[in-house]
C-alpha cells in the first residue's frame, strides 16, 4: 500500500472512438477529485466533450474547462467511465 501524497504510477487510456492505447506515467495526487490532462493528450485521444466544469483552482482563480468519459486502466484496475478534463493552455502554461 502507498502512503498519502503524491507519486507516479503507469496509467493507461482508451482512446475515443477506438485506435491504439496511449500508455504513460501519470502524478496521482491522492487528494485531488479529478483527472486532469494536457491538451495534447486530450487531443490525442480524440476525445468528445460532454460538457464543461468551472473549476477553482489552488491560487483562487476560476476557469471553466472541457470535460470528457474515457476509459482508463491504473495499476491493472479499469475504470469506466472517468471524468476527464484537460488543463486550459493558458492555465497549464502558469
Amino acid at each position: 500500500m502507498r502512503s498519502m501524497g503524491q507519486f507516479g504510477v503507469v496509467v493507461t487510456f482508451f482512446p475515443c472512438p477506438g485506435g491504439e492505447p496511449l500508455r504513460l506515467e501519470a502524478l496521482v495526487d491522492t487528494g485531488s477529485a479529478y483527472t486532469i490532462v494536457s491538451r495534447s493528450i486530450f487531443q490525442t485521444l480524440g476525445c468528445a466533450i460532454s460538457r464543461s466544469q468551472r473549476v477553482r483552482l489552488a491560487d483562487g482563480r476560476g476557469d471553466e474547462w472541457p470535460l470528457a468519459l474515457v476509459d482508463m486502466e491504473c495499476e491493472g484496475r479499469r475504470l469506466v467511465p472517468v471524468e476527464f478534463y484537460h488543463a486550459a493552455a493558458h492555465v497549464a502554461a502558469a
